[in-house]
């Protein structure tokens, strides 16, 4: 997707369905774990010249839009985790984890 940038970003709908995957955050470097996010959200804000928008998405954009916006709140992705047990440094999840393609949630 192309850069974008959004001015006071609002989300006006989450999915009911969610699913999980990996995140790690500039925020907490070295830092990786499992986080329950919406599949679908729908974003309105406005672009950098002012002209509304709305962003109805799904996959990565969705999971992105999430991560990103939280930060403007104060959250991060740990505060997001229901399950600390998945919480690793790098090595860690490089050693465990990456052998692992679904974990029960």
């Amino acid at each position: 997707f192309e850069l974008m940038a959004l001015v006071n970003p609002v989300f006006t709908k989450y999915s009911e369905e969610t699913g999980s995957d990996w995140e790690g955050c500039l925020s907490l470097p070295g830092l990786r774990g499992w986080v329950p996010r919406a599949k679908e959200v729908v974003v309105e804000a406005y672009d950098r010249m002012g002209e509304r928008l709305i962003i109805e998405t799904g996959g990565f954009l969705a999971i992105a839009l999430q991560h990103e916006i939280d930060h403007l709140d104060g959250i991060v992705f740990i505060d997001r985790m229901t399950d600390f047990a998945t919480l690793s440094y790098q090595e860690e999840f490089e050693t465990y984890w990456m052998k692992n393609d679904v974990i029960e949630a």
